[in-house]
């Protein structure tokens, strides 16, 4: 708007201009876009000239390759349906997924009694506008006994999230849930592969039984006859839980090896030791002059303090290593120079006067010991020398 229809329109235009508020200025939302799912295309024969075709089909076409097959992406639902269409009619052994707005609704009913017909719940579910697919009744998975739980599957489409709207069926109150797989891996019932159903599965059939290249209601196997596995070979059932082959127990195998740890780097430890050279060990202590085993002592002889010379231990020359390390706490140290002097005095055989003399004899080397254990072994030593020269 320029100045001149400012100046036509006087204060009402002015005011128009004013009054509109910012906040009714339209943002662009950005919409998530769906995510198109890919194809598993086995590259048998001339893969090339199929390549070429699809790309005729599907102009956004693009492949590479992923384990045993040729992994195939479009951008939109519309080169996917084509492509899908052409793949099949062309007899491609190829596997998808579908696309979200065609995936079916599954759902559980529960409420109803055990022994009601599920044709007379599909019959009323269908009165309600809903195209019901699929309905069986649930069954318990050891005693195989019918449980009141009814697995429906509706066909998608703009009021299939209606059928959550069910309360009351046959004047009984019911309660509608969407269906929980669990921790259960999806498998294909067609090619017994994983992570992937049957409705998109165009890969060779194999039987669930013995693997043979036959659906498993065409199966002419004998009850008694050993079966096999289509994706280990081994004696049991393609959909056993317990296969080698089976996703749950190749994680269990992966746990356990994360359990275990990794295996230690020999190369990097010997780095680490030569970087990080690890102090000096303290030498062992001397035992040199233990007192050795002798096989030729008579124990009596030991009891009764009759021990050779020859086996005897020759006395230390050092004095301070039979010396004890004085105690931190002095009560303990005054105790044992108490105690040491009780001993002399109840001795009846020391003479009191030679124990003077020795006694006198040891004041220098009393003077010179600072804590009172050292002082304690002084008086200890003159004992003992006294006790040597009364003997």
């Amino acid at each position: 708007m320029d100045s001149a229809t400012l100046e036509e329109q006087g204060e009402e235009g002015m005011d128009t201009i004013t009054d509109v508020p910012q906040s009714q200025e339209e943002v662009p939302v950005a919409t998530k876009k769906s995510r198109i799912p890919p194809f598993f295309v086995s590259p048998k024969g001339d893969w090339r000239q199929l390549v070429a075709l699809a790309k005729l089909i599907a102009p956004s076409f693009q492949s590479q390759m992923s384990g045993r097959f040729l992994k195939v992406t479009v951008a939109d639902d519309v080169d996917y349906r084509a492509l899908s269409k052409w793949l099949e009619s062309s007899g491609v052994e190829f596997k998808s997924f579908m696309l979200k707005q065609d995936r079916p609704v599954k759902v559980v009913i529960r409420g109803l009694p055990s022994n009601t017909e599920p044709e007379d719940i599909k019959t009323e579910i269908e009165a309600e506008g809903f195209k019901v697919l699929k309905i069986s009744q649930m069954k318990n998975y050891r005693t195989k006994a019918p449980m009141p739980l009814f697995y429906l599957i509706i066909e998608n489409g703009a009021d299939a999230p209606k059928i959550y709207d069910f309360t009351e069926l046959f004047g009984t109150r019911i309660e509608v849930k969407p269906f929980d797989r669990g921790n259960k891996v999806n498998q294909c019932w067609r090619c017994q592969g994983w992570f992937h159903s049957s409705e998109v599965c165009h890969l060779p059939p194999r039987c669930v039984k013995c693997a043979g290249p036959h659906a498993a209601k065409d199966c002419t196997l004998e009850f008694e006859a050993p079966m096999k596995c289509a994706n280990c070979s081994g004696a049991h059932a393609a959909n056993w839980s317990r296969c080698p082959k089976h996703p749950n127990n190749s994680k269990r195998k992966n746990q356990n090896k994360n359990k275990n740890g990794p295996k230690p780097n020999n190369n990097l430890d010997k780095k680490n030791n030569v970087n990080n050279k690890q102090p000096a060990q303290a030498p062992r202590p001397d035992i040199s002059k233990a007192r050795k085993v002798s096989p030729n002592l008579d124990y009596s002889k030991v009891v009764q303090n009759k021990i050779p010379k020859e086996h005897v231990s020759p006395p230390s020359t050092s004095k301070s290593e039979l010396r004890p390390a004085p105690s931190k706490d002095a009560s303990i140290n005054a105790g044992l120079l108490k105690d040491l002097l009780e001993v002399i005095e109840e001795s009846p055989s020391i003479d009191k006067q030679t124990f003077c003399r020795v006694f006198k004899n040891s004041l220098s080397a009393l003077r010179s010991a600072s804590a009172d254990v050292d002082k304690t072994y002084v008086i200890f030593e003159a004992y003992c020398r006294l006790r040597s020269l009364q003997a």
